[in-house]
């Protein structure tokens, strides 16, 4: 088997989106673990979007907010004229889940920096997931990343309880196909979101050949 991992320029547009679904085309495994991180500049968006909720600063949040979604949603436009229902309530649903942390109170940096930032990753994978299901020709699986990649509780740079991550990952990704990840992310043992650092994916893509014991990443 391989690992594959895509950054955030790889999946920047939805011509790019669909550039993902020929490589993979062209390396057909059995199995394939896919990791992808936000799409195009999507986390610095993020990032802005949390200085803004730190600060108080309803208008700037808004502003944040809204450009994010437009540019996700235009993306989703593009890949799916036809269809993409369950895509567009999927990605719905995420932007809900992530007003509701940002209805939150402020508390510790790396608490929210790792409450709010990883949507970025949670969003791009719903919806190349849901693009190589219905126009790619994949059979593709989506899994939340952070029920797979367990670490500590050290915020934004997280390290990684090997043990407990190969068991997990290797409970689930056996079936064939297309196995649709997130770089960057994981979760405590209390099930709170933790990131690896910036740029985290190739190290998410690393942790995941090695469980896995891949061919190649």
């Amino acid at each position: 088997m391989k690992v594959f991992k895509f950054g955030g320029a790889s999946v920047k547009n939805a011509e790019a989106v669909k550039n993902v679904g020929e490589i993979i085309s062209n390396y057909a495994e059995k199995k394939l673990v896919v990791v992808v991180s936000a799409m195009g500049k999507t986390t610095n968006a993020l990032e802005n979007l949390l200085v803004a909720y730190r600060d108080d600063s309803s208008s700037a949040q808004a502003k944040y907010l809204v450009a994010i979604k437009y540019f996700h949603n235009q993306i989703i436009d593009e890949l799916f004229p036809d269809n993409g229902i369950l895509a567009r309530t999927e990605i719905t649903d995420l932007f809900t889940k992530l007003e509701n942390e940002l209805a939150q109170k402020p508390t510790d940096y790396g608490y929210d920096y790792d409450r709010i930032v990883p949507y970025g990753e949670l969003i791009s994978t719903k919806i190349i997931h849901h693009w190589l299901q219905e126009y790619g020709g994949h059979q593709s699986t989506w899994h939340d990343t952070r029920n797979l990649v367990i670490t500590n509780k050290h915020h934004r740079r997280a390290t990684v309880n090997w043990e407990v991550t190969c068991k997990k990952i290797n409970a689930v990704i056996f079936a064939d196909g297309v196995h649709m990840v997130q770089g960057f992310i994981g979760s405590d043992g209390d099930g709170n979101t933790t990131t690896l650092g910036r740029e985290g994916s190739d190290y998410t893509a690393s942790v995941f050949a090695y469980c896995l014991d891949a061919q190649d990443v």
